[in-house]
């Protein structure tokens, strides 16, 4: 496994937190699951840039693709075995739901 495999694996693992954090029950859930995919998507694709995979001499989509798939695997995986359920990703939902106020008549 190369350096940018295991930051994509590492980046992965952290971004149920960070789909807590964008996650709006507001929205349909499409909404919220696209979100979530597209912010996969810019860590995979942030974690070739920074491995030195974008460059204009070393390009290759081969790279790209694995990134982000990296990313949503390792996502998914400890999102359904370590955060589903769990009183941090409840906790981060809850501070960061935008609810709006109305005035009580």
């Amino acid at each position: 496994m190369g350096k940018m495999e295991a930051a994509a694996l590492i980046l992965g693992v952290l971004m149920p937190l960070l789909a807590a954090v964008l996650h709006q029950v507001r929205w349909p859930r499409k909404v919220n699951a696209a979100i979530i995919i597209a912010a996969c998507a810019g860590a995979g694709v942030l974690t070739a840039w920074a491995a030195g995979q974008l460059n204009w001499q070393a390009f290759t989509v081969e790279a790209v693709v694995v990134s982000v798939a990296i990313v949503i695997a390792a996502a998914q995986s400890a999102y359904q075995l370590y955060f589903r359920g769990s009183k941090l990703v409840e906790w981060i939902d809850a501070k960061t739901t935008y609810v709006e106020l109305t005035k009580a008549e």
